[in-house]
């Protein structure tokens, strides 16, 4: 089972949350920057690259991106909203492209994104239910969403856990029926690697999460 770290960029920063709220990410009194998250991170091959810039405000970090991507392989959720993002990622070096539920309000980017590229990731982000802009979107169950990835051809799907709780593992064994590599983050437990591994091709961990697994490791 594959780990792949997930690294949060706020104003061409890396950040994590603490007290609900987005901050310089500091390890041992250091405050690490770009390069020090990507020196620290070369033991794993590529990054889930999240632009809050986008995901929040529309306002990709287009040369961000092209940095990151000279280094490491780069799955990237830049907050696509049309499918003019989902070139602008691919262009700033972007190895898969990231369509999620949580910026997405129409389900025919789906079809948009991999008519671009046969290398898209569909995020189903959830949090007591599906997360979306969209009341379309918000109101399908995981299994219908899984269907119209799978029908538009998506090849890699992620299930994204937004809440504080432990990923469920109630949903795993319909998620090993899923005709595509799934990948699952968000309230990942170090004590149930084993149990995810049955399920999913791999998990996602945050970057305070990744650091610590690599320390185990």
């Amino acid at each position: 089972m594959e780990v792949i770290p997930a690294v949060s960029f706020l104003d061409k920063e890396p950040v994590v949350v603490a007290k609900e709220e987005y901050e310089v990410y500091y390890h041992e009194d250091d405050e690490w920057g770009l390069n020090d998250v990507l020196e620290n991170l070369a033991d794993f091959d590529r990054m889930y690259y999240l632009d809050l810039n986008g995901i929040h405000n529309n306002k990709p970090q287009l040369d961000l991106i092209r940095k990151v991507s000279r280094r490491k392989e780069v799955w990237a959720d830049m907050g696509a909203r049309d499918i003019e993002t989902i070139t602008d990622a691919y262009i700033g070096g972007a190895d898969r492209a990231v369509i999620s539920t949580k910026t997405m309000h129409d389900l025919e980017l789906l079809e948009e994104g991999t008519e671009l590229s046969d290398k898209m990731i569909f995020s189903l982000d959830y949090e007591e239910g599906i997360v979306s802009p969209s009341e379309e979107i918000e109101d399908m169950s995981l299994d219908e969403l899984v269907e119209e990835g799978l029908s538009a051809g998506i090849d890699m799907m992620v299930i994204s856990n937004l809440s504080k709780d432990t990923f469920d593992l109630d949903l795993l064994p319909e998620l090993s029926k899923i005709d595509c590599s799934v990948y699952i983050g968000g309230g990942i437990e170090k004590e149930r690697h084993d149990l995810y591994s049955e399920h999913v091709d791999g998990i996602i961990l945050g970057l305070e999460e990744a650091i610590r697994y690599l320390e185990m490791n």
